[in-house]
């Protein structure tokens, strides 16, 4: 599968108020006609170039940008020798994190919301999660660093858009030194409605002064092609992230599938060059 692949607009499909053709074909054949190689993360200096960037880049946090597993694996570790029972598989837990704590104490213990042990088993989880972050092994994925470096010289407003709780969102980016860095945190508790609504990527526009249809934003989860699409947005599927096993990105109303998180670069150009 191409490490960028455009998607198929949804029916009824338009261009986009700058000009850029959601129904532009855009293959890893087209890209190394333009000079972009297809050969992987360390192939050419181009990859490192982000020579013409959108004008404002957004960033689902878990899966996306950044590779937080190995902390919710820890934490659920932790919970599981409390309890004498086995911990869930890796391979497991990074198929179900995207969909947030409940799921992880459902997925080892088997239980549902309704029952009388849930609330304390979630709250415990949670607890043990926030130890976690503030020793965290969270890494950012290959090639985000030097994203993140090329918007900071480039000028160019970034920002995270993430269900994730502040309480845990924040002390995470700071102990990596990007929170200072991030020009728009929107989590859950700043807005009214959650992914998959408009409104968390719309209040990040508004924050960094910029028009959503000017905007590219990066998930790993269907909720956030939806709120890209809702909002006007960009819409690119981190598809490294953390799928599960029944996610079908190709269906998701993505405008591209980035497979390699290294070449987010070059894709960006491509969109950026559609808004020039």
């Amino acid at each position: 599968m191409n490490s960028e692949s455009k998607q198929s607009p949804p029916t009824g499909s338009t261009a986009s108020a700058c000009g850029w053709q959601r129904d532009a074909l855009v293959s890893a054949t087209a890209l190394s006609a333009q000079g972009v190689p297809q050969g992987g993360s360390d192939c050419s200096e181009i990859l490192k170039q982000l020579s013409c960037p959108p004008d404002c880049v957004l960033f689902d946090l878990d899966g996306t940008l950044m590779d937080t597993a190995a902390d919710f694996i820890a934490a659920l570790n932790a919970l599981a020798a409390e309890k004498h029972t086995t911990p869930p598989s890796e391979k497991a837990v990074r198929q179900t994190v995207s969909d947030g704590g409940r799921a992880l104490v459902k997925l080892m213990f088997g239980i549902t919301e309704e029952e009388p042990a849930f609330p304390a088993l979630l709250q415990r989880l949670l607890d043990l999660y926030a130890v976690e972050v503030e020793r965290s092994r969270a890494k950012l994925y290959p090639g985000m660093a030097r994203l993140l470096t090329e918007l900071d010289e480039r000028g160019i407003p970034w920002g995270i858009v993430t269900n994730k709780p502040g309480v845990y969102a924040s002390p995470l980016l700071s102990r990596f030194g990007l929170l200072d860095r991030c020009q728009a945190l929107v989590c859950p508790e700043h807005v009214q409605k959650r992914k998959p609504d408009a409104e968390p990527i719309l209040l990040a526009c508004k924050l960094l002064q910029q028009q959503p249809q000017r905007t590219v934003y990066l998930g790993d989860h269907e909720r956030d092609m939806q709120a890209a699409r809702n909002a006007g947005a960009v819409a690119v599927a981190a598809t490294y992230g953390y799928l599960s096993e029944a996610a079908r990105p190709e269906k998701w109303p993505a405008d591209f599938l980035l497979t390699d998180p290294q070449r987010v670069i070059p894709l960006l150009n491509r969109i950026g060059r559609g808004m020039a």
